[in-house]
């Protein structure tokens, strides 16, 4: 009964989701498809910061970072005419993964509030880099020029858009949901729930702890992507 009762529930969220521009075309609101599409991709950021603090326990509050480095990322190499939406999202991609792995390597070294205050020091740090560029609109913000290019979807379209939105999301949900159920996951997990004998069983505590800081950074950067356009 559970599971058919989340099955529809399911069904339903994924039908109004699905139907939503069309209510908002019905009801000339344009604003509300602009607001979900929004909200889409902040609950992408969410998913990505589900993966260390929901099932790794890791409080981090600094994730914030890779969501500002993806959107950054995106609108620097629109401003130097690299619009090719693949080439923008490798690049942020393989960026935030970098930074997601230094970061990380240093910050788990932490425990307790030295790791929430850690994180938090590295994206204020990232975040006063960036207002000091002026050329890239200092506290303004750098403006993107124009809309990634992917050659079967028009981002700069508004319905087409929020379609693509809607799939990253739900294919995204469906990795990490992948991901939480394998080996690696519950590995993720047992150390969430008690670090000391995980590590008495052997397995690579530190490592897997690094591995899943670098997997949320790389979801977070692809939400940057998303919000940027």
């Amino acid at each position: 009964m559970k599971t058919r009762l989340t099955l529809v529930i399911t069904a339903v969220l994924l039908l109004t989701l699905a139907l939503l521009p069309l209510y908002a075309r019905w009801l000339e609101e344009p604003f509300l498809l602009t607001f979900s599409t929004r909200a889409l991709v902040l609950a992408l950021a969410a998913l990505s910061l589900n993966i260390v603090l929901g099932f790794g326990g890791m409080v981090s509050f600094g994730h914030a970072l890779y969501l500002g480095l993806g959107a950054y990322s995106v609108g620097i190499l629109a401003s130097h005419g690299v619009d090719n939406g693949a080439l923008q999202l490798l690049i942020t991609i393989v960026l935030c993964t970098v930074v997601g792995l230094a970061t990380g390597w240093v910050s788990l070294r932490t425990s307790g509030i030295g790791f929430i205050m850690i994180t938090l020091a590295f994206a204020q740090m990232v975040y006063y880099i960036f207002i000091s560029l002026r050329k890239y609109g200092g506290e303004d913000g750098v403006n993107l020029s124009s809309h990634s290019k992917l050659p079967w979807i028009d981002l700069a379209d508004e319905n087409s858009f929020y379609y693509f939105v809607l799939v990253v999301v739900l294919s995204s949900l469906w990795l990490i949901n992948r991901f939480v159920q394998a080996w690696f996951g519950q590995a993720l997990q047992g150390i969430r729930e008690n670090e000391s004998r995980m590590e008495a069983l052997g397995y690579p505590v530190f490592r897997i702890k690094l591995l899943a800081f670098v997997i949320a950074a790389a979801f977070a950067a692809l939400a940057g992507v998303l919000l940027a356009n």
